[in-house]
């Protein structure tokens, strides 16, 4: 009958829906690697500003913010810093439920790491994340694969992300064949925050037979191109300040406008290379505070822009045809 005939189509037309979003990584967009706050005074992490931080980004449309990396200056924090700062951030983005949460609890001591995990899970948050050891560095994939089961076990109900930055760790295996050995043996094993300049990798991890993983793209300046080999979500600190340009970017690739999304990207880079120049972790507290977020000075080694160092960046800056997009109060 035409009720039946219509029937077998919904049921195929949903079975359909589900295979699709099965096939789909499960964090997607544009996710924010957020900084921490420190008081002028004490040195000390400071969590004051963290309410109006995740406004702002929740204003700018981020799917979610990923704290105490890189860019938080994670491995200068103490451990109790990074327990203080992941339930800040967690309550921070309960009140409006707008921002998705993940923590990097990575640490040269796997005992640590698995100390944060756990901390981590207990708060409810949205995924983990850790970097392999950098002083005693795993011989192999296998032991990266141990140590991170190690990590991921400590909070076995939260998905788990490696975050592979070799320029930093110098850690440089391919994330191919972690994937390929970590999955069977991590069985939250997500993906890969990919900050790394090897896209044949890249791109075999997003095409992976055991996947779909989360891979996510971690170079703001190749976005575009890690967009055009599978790439559906990225992790980068200059979202904290122009989020709406690099969507813009997503949105031309995705509406299939790549000349488009090409000149907003080549706007984006030339942001990029100046910023890089002064130091990208002092040159987003410097501007953030122009936007309403005083997150204080950065942590020794890092040093602030000076005056002058501020003075010639903003003038820089008002050269570039993003200027305009970064809404500085001044």
């Amino acid at each position: 009958s035409r009720h039946s005939r219509a029937r077998d189509l919904f049921s195929v037309s949903s079975f359909m829906l589900r295979h699709m979003a099965a096939q789909l990584p499960k964090f997607r967009g544009i996710w924010v690697a957020t900084l921490t706050g420190f008081n002028a005074q004490t040195g000390k992490a400071d969590t004051s500003s963290i309410d109006a931080y995740a406004r702002h980004l929740e204003d700018d449309g981020a799917a979610g913010v990923f704290i105490n990396g890189t860019s938080a200056e994670a491995l200068s924090l103490t451990t109790e810093e990074r327990i203080l700062l992941a339930e800040a951030w967690k309550k921070a983005v309960d009140k409006n439920k707008k921002l998705g949460l993940i923590v990097h609890v990575g640490s040269t001591s796997v005992e640590t790491a698995k100390h944060l995990a756990a901390h981590a899970e207990s708060l409810g948050v949205d995924g983990i994340s850790a970097v392999p050891p950098c002083y005693h560095k795993p011989a192999n994939v296998d032991a990266l694969v141990r140590f991170t089961k190690a990590v991921a076990g400590a909070a076995p109900k939260t998905p788990f992300i490696l975050y592979h930055i070799p320029s930093f760790t110098n850690v440089y295996f391919p994330m191919k064949e972690y994937l390929t050995k970590g999955k069977p043996e991590i069985p939250t094993l997500e993906g890969v925050k990919f900050t790394h300049t090897d896209l044949l990798d890249l791109e075999r991890c997003n095409h992976h037979p055991l996947g779909p993983f989360s891979m996510f793209s971690g170079f703001d300046q190749s976005l575009l191109p890690n967009l055009t080999i599978g790439c559906v979500s990225t992790i980068g600190i200059s979202y904290n300040m122009l989020l709406p340009r690099y969507q813009r970017v997503m949105d031309l690739f995705a509406n299939g406008d790549l000349a488009a999304a090409a000149k907003e990207q080549q706007a984006l880079n030339e942001w990029y290379e100046v910023i890089d120049r002064y130091g990208l972790i002092a040159v987003h507290k410097a501007l953030l505070s122009h936007r309403g977020v005083d997150l204080g000075p950065v942590r020794l080694p890092l040093s602030d822009l000076s005056p002058e160092q501020k003075d010639k960046l903003l003038a820089e800056l008002k050269t570039l045809e993003i200027f305009p997009d970064l809404k500085l109060k001044l």
